[in-house]
């Protein structure tokens, strides 16, 4: 077989692989593909990995975002401290599409993801501090209240209200952190604000000129009656 030959051979199999990839929402991490959860495999519009290497007991690691990724996630950076020593750890982001179907409706979404370390697990984790954003438009748009926005995680067949703090703001954008004891699925949320009833003005007015009317007249009729009582006196 010749080098030529060899070559569009490999430049298909490259092809091939990068399809399967993207078509079946895996994860090239530090040279290794990572499969999404069973669970969340049919929501996944997109993934990205970032190689931690070791990670010390005691120690935090900070870990920023690119604008790319920034602008896919909505998550500036993600602080991990740990409890134990792992080593050759990879932080694996799934940007979703929408909710999975076995968890339930948190409330208004604005987006879901799901972090997972490969080659550490729940219990290496000591804490985990996530700064993320939302649009000042999906807020108006959707009559979100401000003071209710913050990022849920789905456990245990629930999803469970983080403590979410306001640390920032802009023209544009509203910015938050908040704070964890494991990475899975998460959601940032928030709470529509209530509808006021509407007034109509119009049947208001038309009211009370009918009660204006009525009283008009009961002063009328009480002034023409006193009339009457004093000349029959």
């Amino acid at each position: 077989m010749s080098i030529e030959r060899s070559k569009e051979i490999k430049l298909l199999l490259n092809v091939a692989a990068i399809a399967i990839i993207l078509t079946s929402g895996l994860t090239l991490t530090f040279g290794l593909y990572y499969y999404p959860p069973e669970d969340i495999k049919s929501v996944v519009k997109s993934s990205f990995g970032k190689y931690l290497g070791t990670m010390q007991a005691g120690g935090t690691m900070t870990i920023t975002f690119t604008p790319e990724e920034i602008l896919t996630t909505n998550v500036l950076g993600i602080k991990i401290t740990m409890k134990n020593t792992v080593f050759s750890v990879g932080l694996i982001v799934f940007i979703l599409s929408g909710r999975p179907s076995g968890a339930p409706p948190p409330s208004m979404e604005y987006i879901y993801l799901y972090f997972d370390l490969k080659n550490a697990s729940s219990s290496d984790i000591e804490t985990v501090e996530i700064s993320f954003r939302v649009s000042r438009n999906w807020i108006t748009q959707n009559g979100v209240d401000e003071a209710t926005i913050k990022m849920v995680r789905f456990y245990e067949n629930s999803w469970i209200s983080l403590s979410t703090q306001l640390v920032n703001e802009d023209d544009a954008y509203l910015y938050f952190k908040t704070e964890s004891s494991q990475l899975s699925l998460f959601a940032i949320v928030g709470e529509t604000k209530p509808t006021l009833p509407t007034v109509d003005w119009t049947q208001i007015f038309a009211i009370s000129m009918v009660g204006i009317i009525v009283v008009g007249l009961a002063v009328y009729y009480l002034r023409k009656r006193a009339g009457l009582s004093i000349i029959a006196a």
